[in-house]
């Protein structure tokens, strides 16, 4: 009995327990299996985002070094720190698949990122590109877990003049833009691509050419096409008038003139004043729609000259300049500013900062052939508090003067004191400093 009740005590495992415990191994081992293969592809594709993230650096710190973006080149590094592949120095994904890069080729050239507003690289991001986004600097692009490159250049929908990426959400139905040179001239040649359509899956990164002016931190005031122009300067009846209308920045044109300009008139044009490109006597170019004209009718010069004499009146004109941003001109940088003359009669000198009472100064300059003589009349009749004298071509400060004084020049003096001949009176005093340039008698001084 105690032998029986012994064996009974050490029974083990039964057949349907370890079947049991067999089957539930199978599962655990069956669902670890089965989550291997997606969080492989995960960690993959993580590390390609990575990938492509670090190409994407590497080509902004080359453009901020070099204010211009590498060439793709024959993708073969030769020394000359130029291209993709001299830049980024990690090309392949985690997928062993090469990464390959779209840019605007307008931004390869020296100086170019920060002096462009504008290219010709655009990302559609549906089949018929009406989800577009403009202005893009460069594209980067992995393959990703399928080994089939996707992304290239597309056609449909895609606006005159650009070139056009398809760019889509991923799981996009039968996408296959990368078949070849030439739709996909990046991607490099001498590795077979699986050409098929299938649900869109690279992945992309993509800078615009803004973000990337903002990354670099150009200096856009100065590096941007513009109208360096304020304002222009008064004039005066029948008196000569000269002003220049000058712009900077942007792309300048190799030759015959940095940049293209068109004119339009707000109104009344003024008699008397000859707008020319720059000192070459051409008339420049007026159109009631200067945006609308071709980019051949407009005048090329670096800048515009005005000179003439003027009638009486107020003036206003809306200059247009171009640059050579795009050599076929549909995408150059322009940029306008509407500046105005004032013409009216001669009352007083060029005030450069506001009124004063007392302690004011003129500059005189005599370009006239003849020794001429100021004169400041004194108070109430009394006598002169300045007489001076200006010999042909000499120039000559009076000071101490005050507001409201009159300001005689006389071509002789008279003796005894008499009214001298040929008086000119100047002008009032009406600025802390101003410059006068008297011509001779039968012109009066031009207050500039």
């Amino acid at each position: 009995m105690q032998l029986y009740q012994q064996k009974l005590s050490s029974k083990g495992f039964t057949l349907i327990e370890i079947a049991i415990v067999l089957v539930i191994v199978g599962l655990l081992l069956g669902l670890g299996t089965s989550l291997v293969g997606p969080l492989t592809k995960k960690s993959k594709r993580s590390e390609s985002q990575e990938d492509v993230n670090a190409a994407v650096n590497a080509i902004i710190g080359y453009a901020a070094s070099n204010n211009r973006l590498p060439v793709w080149g024959d993708n073969t590094a030769d020394g000359t720190l130029d291209e993709f592949c001299e830049v980024v120095t990690d090309r392949t994904d985690s997928f062993q698949k090469p990464i390959y890069y779209f840019c605007e080729n307008l931004l390869t050239a020296v100086g170019s990122v920060c002096s462009r507003q504008t290219t010709t690289l655009t990302i559609c991001r549906d089949g018929s590109c009406t989800d577009r986004i403009p202005n893009v600097a460069f594209i980067v692009v992995s393959g990703a877990e399928n080994y089939n490159p996707q992304t290239g250049i597309v056609t449909t929908g895609c606006p005159a003049g650009q070139t056009c990426i398809g760019v889509f959400a991923p799981e996009t139905a039968d996408i296959d833009d990368c078949t070849g040179g030439g739709n996909c001239p990046n991607y490099q040649a001498s590795l077979s691509r699986i050409n098929r359509a299938e649900p869109y899956d690279d992945i992309v990164e993509w800078v615009r050419l803004d973000e990337l002016q903002s990354k670099i931190i150009c200096a856009s005031a100065q590096s941007k096409l513009r109208i360096t122009n304020d304002s222009l300067p008064s004039g005066v009846i029948d008196m000569p008038y000269s002003a220049t209308v000058f712009a900077e920045g942007g792309v300048p044109f190799s030759s015959g003139g940095d940049y293209k300009w068109c004119r339009e008139i707000n109104g009344t044009t003024p008699s008397g004043l000859l707008f020319t490109l720059g000192t070459s006597g051409t008339y420049d170019v007026i159109s009631a729609d200067c945006l609308n004209l071709a980019e051949g009718s407009w005048g090329q010069t670096d800048s515009i000259t005005i000179e003439g004499i003027p009638a009486d009146g107020a003036f206003s004109f809306t200059f247009y300049v171009r640059d050579n941003n795009d050599s076929s001109g549909v995408y150059d940088n322009i940029v306008e500013k509407t500046l105005s003359i004032s013409v009216s009669a001669h009352d007083g000198l060029c005030s450069q900062s506001g009124g004063c009472s007392d302690a004011c100064s003129v500059h005189v300059e005599n370009d006239s052939s003849d020794t001429i003589h100021l004169v400041v009349p004194g108070d109430g009749g009394g006598p002169p508090r300045v007489f001076d004298k200006i010999d042909a071509g000499n120039e000559l400060t009076i000071t101490n003067l005050k507001g409201g004084d009159e300001i005689a020049v006389y071509n002789q003096t008279c003796a005894g004191g008499n009214q001298p001949e040929g008086i000119i009176t100047l002008a009032n005093v009406i600025g802390e400093y101003a410059t006068l340039t008297y011509r001779g008698p039968d012109k009066s001084p031009v207050c500039r």
